[in-house]
């Protein structure tokens, strides 16, 4: 039961040779037992362990190899390995145990970690034959994943074609190990990767992140590049194949159209029909160059042209056959791509269907439904007839072929000629074409009667003018005079087509009455307009006359009178005589229309009852007498007469009528105060108390201004063009009242004048023909032609524009300043420039112009002075025209209220050539806000000096440059005083 303890020395075992080694044990009693031979092997060092496979840290997959060695002098006895930290351990297969012979054992065996990708960490252990152990570890890193591959050029949204080039990237977990290329998913080609972000020579070439690159030509791709692919390979052996151009999912996308070569035929063109010999050509395009060009006609065997962007083929007319012909052709690039085919049809006849128009003829004009008729004809028969009246633009189907019509409206198209294309088709589908003109007119003449005027009366001859015109031309221009109640036409006159007419119609002829004058337009579609007027035709023997206008018959009359009348005749008569009794009394002159007034003297006169008559010899000889005229007349007696106007004078503008009135009454006879007071109750009781004025026959009255003298202003823009009629009326102290007449004529319209030719933009050389027409409800003084050299433009202000003026102003912010300005939007905005001259000095009411003297202190010299060069924009807020409260007596007389900015430029200069050389170079420009108030402005209406205008200025200067420190300083308020005169 005793145990035997033996201690070894050292390691190791008995060697070989060397005797046995036995264990001898004696007893107490000096027995010795021996035990049979033992070999005692002593081993206390743990066994060697290397792993030669995997690296550390190396990328794994699901599985992978797990190779070592393991080394001892006593034998291995076990190899075991975990991948959970120890929790669990696996033998490697078959058991590793060894002689102590053989020392050293190799391991292996295929691990399959558990864990999820990334590092996972090996732990392997070795037990020798003593049962000592030693562990080993390492680790991997498991990849499971494939790299993702990235194209970065084409974009997504890009469409490429021809040669290209495809980068991107591929990113993985671990490290890419290759990226590959094939064109058709079969053959690879390894590319050149560069670690992304870096130079090539910064990083190993296996890396996370690479970028790729390659040229593809994919025209050259087999099946489209469908087959197309790209490879990524990391260093697990994990891969991705992408490709770039697989149809359910393409990265981009290719237009293999657009690299095939393209080829047009540009001559002739399709459906050209080929008469003559003729050429095919065109061109061809491609991107990476045309090698060769291949064409047939017919679907005949290709014929080679060589490769070249322009080609042409000859046809000789007698080669072909009639009827259609199909021209194809394509291109091949550089690259063998093929491109697609080009068509051309063409058809060759040697002689065409002809027609053509032959009724209505283009001299004929149509109106309404016009009916075109026609022939045509050609050896194969005509198929089809079609006609155009717009230009070509449409085709309407004619009725018939050989013999063919159709019926157009033609007020669907504009006046004036136009074409008619025919076209044709035989037989065998050859065109043909033929062209007509049509003239077409739906519009009447445009016609206008200036003379005679409605109601104007005639005798022995009656002046037609008017203008008359058509769009194309007038065939016939006639005046047509009936009774007025009667249905024929009595008289027929035919005038010139020219356009402008002027006509005197004799109608001796024609009774007495009144009749209607009709000017009728025809053209030559039988289009027709007219204007008419009504006319009264006079007695012969009234053709010359003359007559007492006022006074009127039978009236009574008292003091200063006038008489008016008036001598008509065909030649104006320059004199008439006024004959009292019978007897000559007075010559007097006439003026304009035959018309005459004649201020009675009353000293050769005596009260009672006055005939008076008016006699004239015309430039035929023969007298013309009017009627005698009585009216009773009294020395002594309250009378009125106007002085201003006479019957017959014409009235513009907004003329005063004047005039006196008065009694006349004799001194007193006898002398003494009752016969003085008598005179003076008697002068009392015939005094002026009012002179009233009517231009209604005496409906209503308007008083006058005044008594003795009086005036009336006619306010002519209220009355109505034409006869104005105007009483005088004067009322005495005593009741008693004088009235007098004047027949005048109110005309506030100038005339209407019109120019027929020439028209504008004309182009002419030598003889210039001026046509038109003038016309003035109260006749014609005068009608003047004007040539002007240069544009019309040149001779007018831009409306915008109202008128320019002058402006010259005194003190404000500078001493005095003279602009020139223009007016806009009826004077209600202004715009000046102006110059002048700064204070040399600081304004004081005891220098007020601010003159600097060599006594001025330096602190009282203002540094804005030398000369000014400014700029001012004015708004009206408010226009007030006296005419408003006083009348339209007041018309010239306005004010206004305005506001707006002004720019000032100071010179700091006092030589004007030094305006713009201020000192030291520095600019100094002050703006400011300014108020005007025109207080009188006096408009005169005249072409040039219109106005005159005076206004008191505020302004409000900003000085921004100062070194202010109070709002005063900061702002400067200035009054000004000024003058503005309206040039135009």
């Amino acid at each position: 039961g005793e145990a035997v303890t033996i201690t070894a020395l050292s390691d190791g075992g008995s060697k070989p040779g060397a005797p046995a080694v036995r264990l001898a044990v004696e007893t107490v009693d000096g027995d010795v037992f021996r035990s049979p031979a033992i070999a005692l092997v002593v081993d206390s060092s743990p066994p060697e362990l290397v792993i030669l496979e995997p690296a550390p840290g190396a990328p794994v997959r699901a599985s992978f190899p797990l190779v070592g060695t393991a080394t001892d002098p006593n034998g291995i006895a076990a190899v075991e390995w975990s991948t959970d930290g120890g929790a669990s351990w696996t033998p490697f297969e078959p058991a590793a145990a060894t002689k102590s012979s053989s020392p050293a054992t190799g391991f292996s065996g295929t691990v399959t970690p558990a864990a999820d990708d990334g590092p996972t960490g090996i732990l392997i252990r070795a037990t020798d034959r003593a049962g000592i152990s030693r562990m080993a570890q390492s680790s991997v890193t498991k990849d499971t994943s494939p790299p993702l591959l990235v194209f970065e050029s084409p974009r997504q949204s890009d469409t490429v074609n021809g040669t290209i080039l495809v980068s991107g990237y591929v990113a993985d977990g671990g490290s890419v190990a290759a990226v590959a290329f094939s064109p058709d998913g079969i053959a690879w080609e390894t590319l050149e990767s560069t670690p992304r972000g870096s130079a090539p020579a910064a990083q190993p070439a296996p890396a996370r992140f690479v970028a790729f690159s390659r040229i593809v030509d994919l025209g050259a791709l087999p099946e489209g590049g469908a087959a197309m692919a790209f490879r990524a390979t990391d260093l697990s052996g994990n891969q991705t194949v992408v490709r770039p151009l697989d149809p359910a999912a393409p990265a981009f996308t290719v237009d293999i159209v657009a690299d095939k070569p393209s080829l047009q035929i540009q001559i002739p063109v399709d459906g050209e029909v080929a008469r003559a010999d003729f050429v095919v050509s065109g061109m061809s395009f491609d991107d990476d160059g045309v090698a060769e060009l291949f064409w047939r006609l017919d679907s005949s065997d290709w014929t080679r042209l060589a490769g070249s962007n322009g080609f042409s083929v000859p046809f000789r007319l007698q080669d072909l056959a009639d009827n259609e012909h199909v021209f194809e052709a394509y291109a091949v690039d550089l690259n063998g791509v093929r491109g697609d085919v080009a068509t051309r049809t063409f058809k060759v006849s040697r002689e065409e269907p002809v027609g053509r128009l032959e009724s209505p003829d283009v001299e004929f004009t149509n109106k309404g439904i016009v009916e075109l008729r026609g022939v045509a004809s050609d050896a194969n028969g005509v198929a089809e007839v079609a006609i155009s009246f717009d230009n070509g633009a449409t085709y309407n189907s004619a009725v018939g072929t050989t013999q063919w019509s159709y019926r157009v409206d033609s007020r669907t198209l504009p006046d004036g000629v136009h074409s008619v294309y025919i076209k044709l088709a035989d037989g065998y589908g050859t065109p043909g074409f033929a062209a007509g003109l049509v003239s077409v007119d739906n519009t009447a003449p445009a016609i206008r009667l200036d003379t005679p005027a409605d109601g104007e009366e005639c005798i022995g001859s009656m002046t037609v003018g008017g203008r008359a015109s058509d769009g194309l031309a007038l065939r016939k221009l006639s005046l047509e005079i009936s009774r007025l109640g009667s249905a024929g036409t009595v008289m027929m006159v035919e005038l010139p087509t020219n356009g402008v007419f002027s006509s005197a119609v004799d109608i001796r002829s024609l009774a007495p009455g009144w009749y209607n004058v009709k000017a009728v337009a025809l053209d030559g579609a039988g289009n027709d307009s007219y204007e008419s007027r009504n006319v009264v035709v006079l007695e012969a023997a009234r053709a010359d006359y003359a007559e007492l206008v006022f006074p009127a018959h039978g009236e009574r009359l008292s003091g200063r009178f006038t008489i008016d009348g008036r001598v008509v005749s065909s030649v104006p008569v320059e004199r008439a005589e006024i004959t009292l009794g019978g007897a000559p009394f007075a010559v007097v002159e006439t003026r304009a229309g035959g018309w005459f007034s004649l201020p009675v003297p009353t000293d050769s006169l005596s009260d009672g009852d006055l005939t008076f008559g008016v006699e004239a010899v015309s430039a035929s000889g023969a007298r013309l007498a009017s009627e005698s005229r009585t009216i009773s007349w009294t020395r002594d007696g309250p009378w009125v007469d106007i002085d201003a106007l006479v019957s017959g004078d014409f009235v513009i503008g907004r003329p005063y009528l004047t005039g006196k009135a008065g009694w006349d009454t004799p001194e007193a006879a006898e002398p003494g105060k009752e016969a003085a007071a008598a005179y003076k109750a008697l002068v009392a009781a015939r005094r002026v108390v009012a002179v009233e004025l009517s231009r209604d026959n005496g409906k209503t009255w308007a008083a006058a201004s005044g008594g003795k003298a009086f005036k009336f202003r006619l306010e002519t823009q209220e009355y109505p063009n034409g006869a104005l009629r105007l009483l005088a009326r004067a009322t005495f102290a005593n009741g008693e009242t004088s009235v007098r007449k004047r027949l005048v004529v109110l005309d506030t319209k100038a005339p209407t004048v019109s120019i027929l030719r020439p028209s504008d933009n004309g182009r002419y050389n030598g003889v210039i023909s001026i046509e038109g027409s003038a016309a003035d409800e109260n006749g014609l003084a005068e009608v003047a032609v004007v040539v002007r050299s240069g544009d019309k433009a040149s001779y007018e202000v831009p409306g915008f524009i109202q008128g320019s003026y002058l402006d010259f102003h005194l003190l404000g912010a500078t001493r005095f300043e003279a602009g020139l300005g223009l007016s806009f939007f009826d004077d209600n905005v202004r715009l000046q420039v102006e110059l002048g001259q700064g204070f040399d000095a600081t304004p004081s009411w005891d220098n007020l112009f601010g003159i600097a003297t060599s006594s001025t202190p330096a602190d009282e010299r203002s540094r804005f002075g030398g000369y000014v060069l400014g700029a001012r924009l004015l708004a009206n807020l408010a226009y007030l025209p006296f005419s408003y409260w006083f009348g339209p007596d007041w018309d010239f007389f306005s004010m206004s209220f305005a506001v707006g900015a002004s720019f000032t430029y100071f010179s700091q200069m006092d030589a004007i050539g030094d305006l713009f050389s201020p000192p030291d170079g520095k600019y100094m420009v002050l703006s400011g806000v300014v108020g005007q108030w025109e207080f009188a402005k006096f408009d005169f209406g005249w072409p040039l000096l219109k106005s005159f205008g005076f206004y008191v200025e505020g302004a409000l200067v900003f000085i921004p440059s100062e070194a202010s420190t109070s709002l005063e300083e900061f702002i400067r308020p200035n009054i000004g005083f000024g003058l503005r005169i309206g040039l135009f």
